[in-house]
């Protein structure tokens, strides 16, 4: 017979638990067909208990991907997942080539861009769990835009911009090997010209 007590205590978690909790914690709760957006420590606890019928506190399972070394990060909201990336590499090849021809024939130039003000990406700031030093990135939407855009031949005009966006555009003109300076116009219809 034993008068001591064990020693040690007992431990719930197996490690066929913790690898089932990795599993998880790496896919969206809409995966497994909830309607909720994010995993919460309770609602992990939960999941987990109705699978492995282990019970544990949030707590626990927070101290467990503590020690996995996750944690809990604003996310990180992208539209990365809504380009195409065949057709930006297609549209990256044949840009380099128009620039060289520019270079060759500078006169015959023609300057057009496309821009965006009043974009936002449409969401809620939310934290979700993730591993220390990677944020996860969830899908934003976007909300509205208003599109500028400019002209052709040696002036370019713009409309509604700001005076971010034209030292912006006057850096990217400048890679693009193009030295030309903005001026900001007075009138309300062209805020801007570009001067070969």
């Amino acid at each position: 017979m034993h008068d001591e007590r064990k020693k040690g205590n007992h431990q719930k978690v197996t490690k066929e638990y913790i690898e089932l909790l990795m599993q998880i914690i790496e896919k969206e709760p809409s995966e497994l067909g909830y309607e909720f957006g994010r995993w919460s420590i309770a609602r992990l606890a939960t999941y987990l208990a109705e699978l492995t019928e282990i019970e544990l506190s949030g707590e626990q399972v927070r101290k467990i991907l503590e020690k996995k070394k996750y944690t809990y990060l604003w996310a990180k909201y992208s539209l990365e997942d809504k380009q195409d990336l065949e057709k930006r590499e297609a549209f990256k090849a044949k840009l380099s080539g128009y620039l060289e021809a520019s270079k060759q024939e500078p006169a015959k130039l023609q300057a057009w861009f496309w821009d965006e003000t009043g974009f936002s990406l449409r969401v809620i700031r939310r934290k979700s769990w993730g591993k220390k030093g990677k944020r996860k990135k969830v899908t934003g939407q976007r909300s509205r835009d208003r599109i500028i855009t400019g002209g052709k031949g040696g002036t370019v005009h713009l409309w509604n911009t700001s005076g971010q966006l034209l030292h912006n555009f006057q850096g990217a003109l400048h890679k693009c090997g193009i030295n030309w300076r903005l001026k900001p116009l007075k009138t309300r219809s062209k805020l801007s010209e570009i001067i070969p």
